[in-house]
């Protein structure tokens, strides 16, 4: 048994690094390893193609968080005599799948949220209205809102106005590039040895390509507006029905609000009993990604946030059995069981805003095929799952 195991007594901490050690066989488990089991299966497939190695990992989050102190530094030497130079910047926030201990693979992709400190008393927030939809449908709830300040008040960002009410994020987006330019430009990254190329793009966020270790290793850091007022985050996110090519659409001017923070919490205290949760999604993260045979079906209509939406209700559900490490190829099965779920009555609520449905832009053929898919997985036995899955 590892020392990592034997130091905490069968329970680990899934935020540190050995995120991805899921512990050694059991005894039950050596037995099983003489059949070609579901469990011993996953627990392969999960150390060959799905866990990071933790010195791989730290050093990607080591370059990740030099940029950030540096890009800190800088945003804090505001005001500056540029036109930009009024804004006024919070602390940087790391969040995403590699700050969960959910990224799989590779440590290539990061998020950092740059929040904008707006002046207290002067902004308000106000969803969008079922009439900005271009469809008949009513909007219950929306994680889109838009972020207007007192007509009659002057601000530091009245160059990111739109119609002497809404902030613009897509202006907020070009400031910010001007300034994270500047800041690649003057600073030195001691641990980077490669790199930084910021990536331009007509989306809201900045995107930074990071070579580092001499062009070895490769990696993206998405750098995202964002805004607090109140205890709502928000973030420069597009949505799906704006077009940047005509400024008088008002979807370009909404935000969208961020459950980040609150998943984060969520996900940190699963698997502190030595449980699978964790595991169980990102195998399956991971047979999206890598769109073997027919997991193709789940990488063209679903996205990660899906698979994470769908653990995230799977986790509340208390009619199904433990999470012990040793039933991992039961947990499995019902975390396909409940995308299968949401896949069949056309609905896939937002787990923090219930009347959003995650599955509205999915198209039928593509959610009849993974129907049809996962109906087979889970209607035959393990030997297919494992060829059909994990091969």
């Amino acid at each position: 048994m590892g020392a990592y195991w034997s130091a905490v007594m069968g329970k680990r901490n899934p935020s540190e690094a050995e995120e991805d050690d899921i512990s050694p066989l059991t005894d039950d488990m050596h037995y099983l390893q003489r059949r070609k089991s579901l469990t011993k299966e996953l627990r392969r497939y999960y150390s060959e193609a799905v866990a990071i190695p933790n010195a791989k990992r730290k050093r990607a989050k080591e370059v990740v968080e030099d940029i950030k102190r540096s890009l800190q530094w800088f945003v804090g030497l505001m005001p500056i005599n540029e036109s930009e130079s009024k804004y006024i910047f919070g602390n940087i926030i790391s969040q995403g799948s590699s700050y969960e201990g959910l990224k799989v693979i590779e440590p290539n992709e990061f998020d950092l949220l740059l929040p904008l400190e707006l002046e207290d008393g002067l902004w308000t927030y106000t969803a969008e209205t079922a009439e900005e939809h271009n469809d008949d449908a009513i909007v219950a709830q929306t994680q889109y809102f838009y972020i207007e300040k007192d007509e009659n008040a002057k601000t530091l960002y009245e160059n990111a106005i739109f119609n002497c009410v809404y902030l613009d994020p897509i202006t907020i987006k070009q400031r910010m590039q001007s300034i994270v330019q500047r800041a690649i430009n003057k600073m030195n990254f001691p641990y980077l040895q490669g790199d930084i190329t910021l990536c331009h793009g007509l989306g809201p966020a900045l995107t930074l390509g990071v070579c580092y270790d001499d062009d070895k290793q490769k990696m993206k850091i998405d750098i995202v507006p964002s805004i607090r007022i109140d205890d709502n985050l928000f973030v420069a996110k597009k949505h799906p029905d704006a077009d940047y090519k005509s400024p008088e659409n008002m979807h370009n001017y909404l935000w969208r609000e961020s459950y980040s923070e609150k998943e984060k919490k969520i996900i940190k205290k699963m698997d502190k009993e030595d449980e699978c949760r964790r595991t169980c999604l990102k195998i399956l993260k991971t047979i999206r990604e890598k769109k073997e045979k027919k997991a193709s079906l789940l990488e063209e209509a679903l996205d990660s946030y899906h698979l994470k939406t769908c653990m995230l209700h799977l986790n509340d559900d208390k009619t199904i059995g433990p999470w012990d490490k040793d039933k991992l190829k039961y947990r499995f099965k019902d975390l396909l069981r409940k995308l299968l779920e949401f896949l069949e009555k056309k609905t896939m609520p937002n787990y923090h805003c219930s009347g959003v449905n995650l599955l509205s832009t999915i198209k039928n053929s593509q959610r009849i095929g993974i129907i049809n898919w996962l109906t087979s997985i889970l209607d035959s036995d393990d030997e297919h799952i494992i060829n059909e899955m994990l091969s």
